[in-house]
């Protein structure tokens, strides 16, 4: 066989002719991740919104955060991995960005929920407050700086050496955010994914558009102003960060806000859903419950209300549950009743922590009235909206909501207010249209099924605690 001779000439030409496939094969202008090197998470498990006070104490959120959402439909455990996170340039201050700092992650995401790492508290007074403890974990040393910071999730034991994890994309890559505030200022950040996000600030939180991402941080997330001026009603409960307890939801479903100047000024009942029997395979919700909603611009103490139930098998009297503490401005009051943990159960009340628990409180999905008053004193059983026929409304009457399946002449229901809410179900709620309370519960409440994924998301009860909200509707 002939021996090939490779001659200097020849050696240049095939380098010349490699570098010139290599340059056909990559974008124009773009850099071609190295996809080897990446996790089995990235792509699932996202950092979903990032917010920095730095510094200063008049920021528009009470705390610093990073909160992490499971896109995937699979449980992600988080053990071994970090949030990376150092501060940029602001202002051309500073020869180099500093050295990344670590915080090792624990436990699990379920799917579609987030998570939420709290950091440091700057401003107890700012628009959007967070309860201290609210995080999954709550980390003082977190502070990032509203010029320029950046934020990496990487499978790594301790602080990473490189300093933009992206390019090139090193083991265990599973997502970046670098965000700067003013990048002609010269406030500037080293790592970022294609380009940075511009704009934040200490008002403003960056935060991810959508599930789908074309690693471009510049592109691929928003601004988000927290200030009283900026985002607020529904949209400023969905962006919002939420923690595990918050259980899942669709970061980007922004319901529609009531129309302006839409409302009745006072405390009412929001929401309620009942469970006949633990043989019910596919119940809507794990417990039966009664949500209420102050729609006052003040807080109410309710330490000397009451709920009172009847319905199906309990015709001739009242079950009453006594109220505690206070319902701030504008925000839900769970009373959370029987579990039976059938299975199919969609909206998963176990883990949540209601403002009253009330195990023994027995509420039928085939036809029940429920009476929310501000007294605790049983009343006779009659009509609490029209105790004589003429409107004369009990002592201590606030609210009222009376429903049933709807199958005539196999089930009633005791009391309503006007008329009765007909189609509950195993499956299904009855909850305000609006927060307009017109006297007549057919006319106000509406039927939802909360076997559908995009009801639980908007519609699974909040309490106290997940702070002041507009509800979707």
């Amino acid at each position: 066989m002939r021996k090939l001779k490779i001659t200097p000439d020849t050696l240049i030409y095939i380098r010349a002719l490699v570098c010139a496939l290599i340059l056909a094969a990559c974008p124009a202008g773009g850099f071609e991740p190295d996809n080897e090197n990446s996790d089995p998470y990235e792509g699932k498990l996202l950092i979903l919104q990032t917010y920095g006070t730095g510094p200063g104490s008049d920021g528009a959120v009470s705390h610093n955060f990073v909160e992490l959402y499971n896109k995937s439909e699979e449980t992600l455990a988080l053990s071994g991995i970090t949030l990376q996170y150092a501060d940029g340039i602001a202002g051309g201050t500073a020869p180099a960005d500093p050295n990344w700092k670590a915080i090792n992650l624990s436990g699990v995401i379920p799917p579609g929920c987030s998570f939420l790492i709290l950091g440091r508290k700057n401003n107890a007074s700012g628009d959007l407050q967070l309860s201290d403890g609210y995080g999954d974990i709550n980390n003082d040393n977190l502070v990032l700086n509203n010029h320029a910071y950046k934020a990496a999730l990487v499978r790594a034991a301790s602080a990473i050496g490189t300093a933009n994890p992206f390019n090139p994309r090193m083991t265990g890559y599973i997502d970046l955010i670098g965000a700067v505030n003013a990048p002609g200022e010269n406030d500037s950040i080293d790592a970022y994914e294609t380009a940075p996000l511009t704009g934040i600030s200490k008002q403003k939180s960056a935060r991810r558009k959508s599930p789908s991402g074309g690693g471009n941080n510049g592109q691929d997330f928003e601004i988000v102003d927290y200030r009283a001026s900026g985002v607020s009603g529904a949209v400023r409960e969905t962006y919002k960060p939420k923690s595990l307890g918050n259980g899942s939801w669709n970061p980007w479903h922004v319901p529609e806000s009531p129309p302006p100047g839409s409302g009745s000024n006072k405390l009412m009942i929001l929401h309620a859903y009942g469970l006949k029997d633990k043989d019910n395979d596919g119940n809507g919700a794990s417990h039966a419950f009664v949500e209420l909603y102050n729609n006052t611009a003040s807080a109410i103490d309710v330490s000397g209300y009451s709920l009172l139930y009847a319905g199906d098998d309990s015709y001739s009297a009242w079950t009453k549950v006594n109220l505690t503490g206070s319902i701030p401005s504008h925000c839900s009051y769970l009373i959370r009743g029987v579990n039976y943990a059938a299975s199919g159960t969609h909206v998963d009340l176990s883990g949540v922590t209601p403002d009253v628990d009330a195990p023994s409180l027995y509420i039928s999905n085939d036809s029940y009235t429920v009476v929310l008053m501000s007294t605790q004193t049983l009343p006779a059983f009659v009509n609490p909206f029209d105790t004589d026929g003429s409107g004369t409304k009990a002592a201590g009457y606030v609210d009222m909501v009376g429903a049933h399946d709807g199958e005539t002449g196999t089930n009633w229901t005791p009391f309503s207010e006007t008329d009765y809410v007909p189609g509950i179900g195993k499956s299904k709620s009855v909850r305000r249209k609006n927060l307009e309370d017109t006297g007549d519960n057919s006319a106000d409440f509406q039927i939802k099924t909360l076997t559908n994924s995009a009801n639980v998301q908007a519609y699974t009860p909040k309490t106290a605690g997940n702070g002041p909200y507009t509800p979707s509707f």
